[in-house]
Order: C-alpha cells, then structure tokens, then sequence
C-alpha cells in the first residue's frame, strides 16, 4: 500500500504531466502550436535558496553579506564577533578578485586570435606586441578552498537566532528567503553571442530568478522565426546546419523568459548572428 508520501508525488507527477502536455513540451510538433500565456505585470517568486547558482550574482551576495555585517547595527543586532565579520570579509574579497581575473580569461584568448590571424594574414609592416597576460602578482590575502560552505554556515546561524533576526536585517544581508513580487512589465533576456568550434552559434542569456527562455530562430531561409529551444543553462548552443562551403547568412533570435512554462515579460530584441559556411 502506499503511503500518503507517495500518492502525493504521483498526484504532483500528474499534474505536471498535464501541464506539459497543454503547453507542448512532452511530444514536441504536436503541441507546439499552442502558446503559452504570457504574464505582463507582477509575479510572485518564491526564493527557497538565498544561495544564487550564477558565479556573478554569487560574488555580489558575498559582497552584501560582508558589507551588512560590516554595520554597527547589525553586529549589535545579532552580537556575532569581530572573527565572525572578518572571515566573511575575506572570503569577500578573495571571492571576487578571483572572478573578476576569470573573466580577463576570454579577452586574453580573443587578442591571441587576433594575434594569430595577424601573424597569418596581417598587411603593413609594424607588429603588434604579444597579448599581456592576466596579472596576479598582488592578490589579497589568501582565504581556505570552500567559500560558499562558511558562508551558508555564518548565514544559517543568524537566521537561526529567532528572537534577533528579521526579514529586513536578512534582506539587508543578502540571505533572505521570504517571497519577492517582481514587476515584469518591459523585462525581456539580454541575448548575446559567440561563434564557437565549427562556426556555430552559442547563445547566452543571464537566467535570474526564471527557469528559462524560450528561443525561436530565423534561418533566412522564407521560414521566418521558428521554435529552437529552451535551454534552462544560461548558453545554448545552434548545432543547425550552416550555409553551404563558402556562403554567408544572417540568422536572426529573439528570447522570451519561461517560469513554470509560462512567458514571462516581453520577447528581447531581435540578435542578428553572422553566419559562414565552411
């Protein structure tokens, strides 16, 4: 016999089941005529992780956490000691340092593209110098491996204070997880590219507090924009089939955000992608 526990799921299964069968993501063409409903507005986001996944929004919640504990009134608030302040301002610190010098990465391979293809097939007489790699000969104090596990630690120790925290000291230090309304009026993916091996396409968009987008695509092919995708990972690459050796097109993608299978705001700008046969 089974369990409360276990008939509850299955009732969750189903109705999820049913929802993505009326909204055409379980048998792909047979569905996929129907449109989702679109909400233009405010929405009601639930928040069960203070935690974000995106390495960028992670680096700004350290950077909160540590400037709210950093606050006279929030250290008398909760009476955490000075060490306590510290290490979150360490971690802080070198957190950041470390993200901010990996996204010097991709610029530093680009001028080595450039570099190479001047070697190969750059015109005039005066080179250019080799790319400077990425400087790290002053970082700031080194701090162990496993930033984010002190951080929930310290985060979870003052929520758990009952008669001392409340929702507007956690929003203040970046760990609450009380549900937020978002206006979604006018807010759309911020769609961006880059060709990858073998001339493709590879989209990226920042996810936030959605599940995902919806890609449509136009080949330039007299089909105009046609359903792609929809990529829950913030990149996404089109593996479609690239003009013929020695041709060029314009592929066109515009994005909408997805929450619960259901659009979120307004579709992005259409993002024309230069595209080459080889």
């Amino acid at each position: 016999m089974k369990n409360s526990g276990e008939i509850k799921k299955e009732e969750g299964l189903f109705t999820r089941l049913i929802r993505e069968i009326e909204n055409g993501r379980k048998f792909g063409h047979l569905f996929r005529e129907k449109k989702p409903t679109i909400i233009i507005g405010s929405i009601i986001i639930g928040t069960d992780d203070y935690v974000p996944g995106p390495d960028g929004e992670y680096a700004d919640e350290l950077d909160k956490f540590a400037a709210g504990l950093a606050l006279p009134a929030i250290q008398l608030q909760y009476g955490y000691d000075a060490a306590f302040k510290d290490e979150a301002a360490a971690d802080a610190l070198y957190n950041r340092y470390t993200y901010n010098k990996r996204n010097t990465v991709a610029n530093y391979q680009h001028s080595w593209t450039e570099k190479k293809n001047e070697v190969r097939k750059g015109t005039g007489t005066t080179v250019s110098p080799f790319p400077a790699g990425t400087d790290v000969s002053t970082p700031p104090p080194v701090v162990a491996p496993g930033n984010e596990q002190r951080f929930r630690t310290k985060a979870q120790f003052l929520k758990d204070m009952t008669g001392k925290t409340t929702e507007a000291s956690e929003e203040l230090l970046g760990i609450s997880t009380v549900h937020t309304s978002t206006n979604t009026t006018g807010i759309k993916p911020d769609l961006t590219y880059e060709l990858v091996a073998g001339g493709h396409p590879q989209l990226k968009y920042t996810r936030g507090k959605f599940d995902k987008i919806q890609l449509k695509v136009d080949r330039n092919d007299g089909k105009g924009m046609v359903w792609l995708a929809e990529p829950g990972n913030i990149t996404y690459t089109d593996n479609g089939t690239l003009p013929a050796s020695g041709t060029a097109a314009v592929w066109k993608y515009i994005a909408i955000y997805m929450l619960n299978d259901v659009f979120v705001g307004d579709w992005c700008d259409p993002v024309s992608v230069p595209v080459h046969g080889i």
